[in-house]
Parts: structure tokens; C-alpha cells; sequence
């Protein structure tokens, strides 16, 4: 914008901000490896992981609860799926759910 007089204004001052948040907590880097993902993951990330089962795949989704040498445990919100790493086909971390929306 120019001035009357042709000259340039002077900026307005933004006042000093706060970097936004992060939405989730910080977990593992993503990974090309699910398995190494899963052994490296925080206990009670969310989580969501592929399986191979006959006739295809399967995902759970939920929270890492437990794990061993064979596999890991995910709180999903049908109960507890255990998820074994030799059917392991993909895994990463997922955001928190998003909120529930208010009755109308």
C-alpha cells in the first residue's frame, strides 16, 4: 500500500507469538520397518498396525499396551488385539482421536 504522499508505510508490529503446539505427543521417527518401529515405540503410543490373515490383511488401531519376542499387545476399542511380528505387514504412530462432537 502507498501513502498519499507516495511513500511506503512503515510496517505494523506483529505482536511476539508462541509456536503453535504439537497436536500429539512426540513418538518414534516413522520407519520402513514396521518391527523395529513397534519394538522401538513407547509403551501407550497410538498406534496402528497390518497384519496378513488369510484372504488378506487386517489393521488394529489403539494403543500399545505390552510386547514380547513374538509380538505386541493393542488396546483398540473392541478389547485387547494381539498382534503377532511374524504377520506384521506395516505399523506406524496415529494421532489421538479427534474429539467427540456435541449432541445437537
Amino acid at each position: 500500500m502507498v501513502t498519499p504522499d507516495g511513500s511506503q508505510p512503515e510496517p505494523t508490529p506483529q505482536p511476539d507469538s508462541a509456536p503453535a503446539p504439537e497436536p500429539y505427543p512426540p513418538h518414534p521417527p516413522a520407519s520402513n520397518d514396521p518391527l523395529a518401529f513397534l519394538t522401538a515405540a513407547p509403551l501407550g503410543t497410538r498406534v496402528v498396525a497390518r497384519t496378513r490373515i488369510r484372504g488378506g490383511f487386517s489393521d488394529a488401531l489403539g494403543y500399545l499396551r505390552s510386547r514380547d519376542e513374538t509380538g505386541c499387545t493393542i488396546e483398540a476399542r473392541r478389547g485387547l488385539v494381539t498382534v503377532l511380528f511374524a504377520d506384521l505387514v506395516a505399523a506406524k504412530a496415529v494421532p489421538p482421536p479427534p474429539e467427540r462432537r456435541a449432541p445437537r
